[in-house]
């Protein structure tokens, strides 16, 4: 009998270091739904592929090198343990949580176990997987302590061929450098990709110092967290519909250049505030991006992990959960939008830069160009 390897990401509040790879776009693309708001963490993800990648075989590591744009797993595995280092170190904003459930059957090879705990700081739990509730509590349990009870169920039932899961937790809470003040919060209308208006609450600041860029298409903005680690970007197409903006102009090589193009200005600033949940399987998006090989039946070799396999392992289930909150004192829970704005060479009157329209956002870790969250707001 064929046995799963159900491996699940959970995110709650905060993606991959993009100087390796471009990929988290296509990703990204791959995940985008015109219908709902998307919200994903590509830190997250990767993570829990680069755990992968020290437990699969020779072929399938190679599907999840290009992925995360290496040649080895190893300079992944050791750039993953140094970001997570930089953004948990010191701080009570963020907290990153590694966890492999299996069934007590199977036993952990000793040399990949040392690299797991080093790399990730795994935690390992060997459980009787024939108590398929006992452990399903045992896992939410844990999801909901790591993630301060922003995601509370990440697995709804333990499948009876299920024998190990794979779990990334990441949890952000992190103040706006300047917090808005909730006096200011203002209902304004918002331009629905459907052309019709809803009106939302907005964060507003009639004197907010941002780094911006626009041209008669486009805004561009930054807001600064108190970290002072991570920032908040927004990108808003002002013409065409973000649908065609997603399929078309969206990439790393863009976003790099809107940055070097921004400048610092004093503007009137508003975006809306969000509170915002998404939830998929990544395996169609993955698939779609090259890794096949630990889905398939029979393919799959997972002996780099386990003593004793004597049946076939392979990946049965992605499932990535995402929450986010902002708000007038920073963001909570999953992510957080970025905010576009621009000026212009000439000594202007203040700009507006109003985000009332659907936009990307992107959280950033600010010294290696390390994406934390990717997400669409269309005001839904």
């Amino acid at each position: 009998m064929l046995k799963y390897f159900q491996l699940t990401l959970i995110i709650s509040l905060s993606t991959f270091f993009n100087g390796f790879s471009q990929n988290e776009f296509d990703l990204f693309r791959e995940v985008y739904s015109p219908q709902k708001n998307t919200l994903i963490s590509n830190f997250s993800i990767n993570s829990a592929l680069g755990m992968l990648d020290l437990c699969v075989d020779e072929g399938a590591q190679t599907e999840i090198n290009q992925q995360l744009g290496v040649k080895k797993a190893e300079e992944y595995v050791k750039f993953n343990s140094m970001l997570r280092n930089k953004i948990t170190f010191n701080s009570t904003f963020y907290s990153v949580h590694n966890a492999l459930w299996l069934d007590k059957s199977y036993t952990v090879k000793s040399n990949t176990k040392k690299e797991l705990q080093t790399y990730f700081d795994l935690y390992i739990k060997s459980m009787s997987f024939s108590n398929a509730n006992l452990v399903k509590n045992n896992i939410n349990n844990y999801v909901n302590e790591k993630t301060e009870g922003k995601i509370k169920e990440i697995v709804s039932s333990i499948e009876k061929d299920d024998r190990m899961l794979l779990i990334n937790t990441i949890l952000m809470k992190t103040p706006w450098k300047k917090q808005f003040q909730e006096k200011d919060t203002k209902k304004g209308d918002f331009n629905l990709p459907s052309g019709e208006i809803k009106e939302l609450d907005y964060l507003f600041d009639l004197n907010r110092k941002i780094k911006c860029y626009s041209t008669d298409s486009l805004k561009v903005a930054s807001l600064e967290f108190d970290d002072n680690k991570t920032e908040l970007l927004l990108i808003m197409p002002t013409k065409e519909s973000i649908d065609s903006f997603m399929s078309s102009d969206i990439s790393k090589k863009k976003v790099k250049e809107y940055q070097k193009l921004m400048t610092e200005e004093e503007v009137y600033f508003k975006m809306p505030k969000v509170k915002m949940s998404f939830s998929n399987d990544l395996i169609p998006a993955l698939k779609k991006c090259g890794i096949e090989r630990v889905f398939l039946p029979g393919q799959s070799d997972f002996s780099a992990l386990i003593k004793n396999e004597t049946d076939y392992l392979f990946v049965s289930k992605v499932m990535h959960k995402t929450v986010l909150e902002f708000n007038e004192w920073g963001t909570e829970a999953a992510a957080v939008t970025s905010v576009a704005v621009s000026r212009s060479a000439i000594q202007p009157e203040k700009q507006e830069y109003y985000f009332n329209r659907p936009f990307i956002f992107i959280i950033r870790e600010k010294a290696t160009d390390a994406y934390l969250f990717m997400g669409t707001f269309l005001g839904k």
